[in-house]
């Protein structure tokens, strides 16, 4: 396994090339200071995201174009990582060894699309409340976890630190969230998180496709060190 990476300017790239899978993945993070009153935007974005875009507008549409795509798998999470949240995206798909030409750049454009290319019309993001509905039902789910729930009640007594806040939101910042405001979170997200685009797997040529998109082409530069 060989393990590179280089600073872009607007993000960093790693590249982990091995041969032994017949995968190629890819994931592009998004780090942030953790902020408590923007904890509720990112996990909504990461569903929104998910959901549609310019496209694709409908579950439909997506689901017919990833099957098309042999069956791609595209995911999304947020973690933790010392003071940062990470909003991530992640695809796996099969290498086009093993499907037919071009379909490496074809599933590659699609997931980039997902994520640079949402459904919004008049600078806001449509179709916001079934998501925010699903949401809402996620955070009300954790008092049925007993474990889950008591880490983050002991948590909440620490005071005024990005541990103690709940990584997945608040209902009563939900309800306020309105597709506009997502929408103007979503751009200063793109604007000014650090990135990070790690690619995995038997890559040869797979590098240059990731570079040349244009959704990452545009991204403007950052200090992309932490």
């Amino acid at each position: 396994m060989n393990i590179e990476s280089h600073n872009m300017g607007a993000y960093n790239l790693h590249f982990i090339k091995t041969n032994k899978f017949k995968t190629i993945s890819v994931d592009v993070n998004f780090y942030r200071e953790i902020k408590e009153d923007e904890i509720t935007k990112r996990n909504l974005l990461k569903m929104i995201l998910l959901d549609s875009n310019n496209d694709y507008k409908t579950e439909r549409e997506l689901i017919i174009e990833s099957e098309r795509l042999y069956d791609i798998k595209i995911s999304s999470g947020i973690s933790r990582i010392g003071k940062f949240s990470d909003l991530s995206f992640q695809t796996k798909f099969l290498n086009e060894k093993y499907t037919e030409e071009d379909m490496n750049k074809e599933s590659i454009i699609f997931f980039l699309s997902l994520i640079f290319n949402p459904c919004v019309k008049e600078g806001r993001f449509v179709n916001i409340d079934k998501q925010k509905n699903r949401l809402y039902q996620e955070i009300n789910s954790l008092k049925d976890n007993k474990i889950k729930y008591s880490m983050l009640k002991l948590m909440e007594k620490i005071k005024d630190k990005p541990y103690s806040y709940n990584p997945y939101g608040k209902k009563e910042d939900l309800d306020d969230i309105s597709g506009k405001e997502l929408y103007e979170y979503y751009k200063k997200m793109i604007a000014e998180c650090k990135i990070d685009i790690f690619i995995s797997g038997d890559i040869e040529n797979i590098t240059d496709i990731v570079k040349e998109n244009e959704n990452i082409k545009n991204l403007h530069e950052r200090d992309a060190k932490y």
